[in-house]
């Protein structure tokens, strides 16, 4: 599956950093001290736009120890060795041009979000226990996020 991308703003206050995302009912992303020891410039992006990327296996259905974050499961595949929910995040969804124009079909457009928020898909267990139209919180390994500059569209890695 795609990481699912999509648009926040960081805060940074005492070393601790902090991802807001929803346009409606706004959610926070507590960020792992650990990310700023590995991303150092991450933190001169305080109080900015960011595009943050989320592979579908750093996504848990259960979140203890991780960040929750709520979303609206849309289609649950069962693939044997796992279950893939496809769901709805309130977060602004990113645009082709900052993905060098690399997605030729606009229905492809359509499927990384619309108006409703960002689309995304997580790789869960086989015994998962979801059903579609189901709102549910995952769990988020903020520790393996990707950050990238909401203006090249390229990786802030140091």
């Amino acid at each position: 599956p795609p990481m699912t991308m999509f648009h926040a703003t960081l805060t940074v206050e005492g070393g601790q950093g902090t991802l807001h995302i929803g346009k409606g009912e706004q959610q926070h992303i507590a960020l792992s001290p650990k990310v700023f020891q590995e991303r150092p410039a991450l933190a001169q992006y305080n109080g900015q736009d960011l595009v943050v990327g989320v592979r579908s296996e750093d996504l848990y259905l259960d979140a203890d120890g991780k960040a929750p974050v709520v979303v609206e499961s849309e289609l649950v595949e069962s693939l044997g060795s796992s279950k893939h929910v496809h769901f709805l995040l309130d977060a602004t969804p990113v645009s082709d041009d900052l993905l060098g124009g690399g997605v030729p079909d606009p229905e492809d457009i359509a499927r990384l979000g619309t108006d409703d928020g960002t689309r995304g898909v997580a790789a869960l267990g086989p015994r998962a226990a979801v059903r579609a139209g189901e709102r549910m919180t995952l769990g988020v390994d903020t520790e393996h996020i990707h950050f990238f500059s909401p203006e090249t569209g390229k990786a802030i890695r140091a």
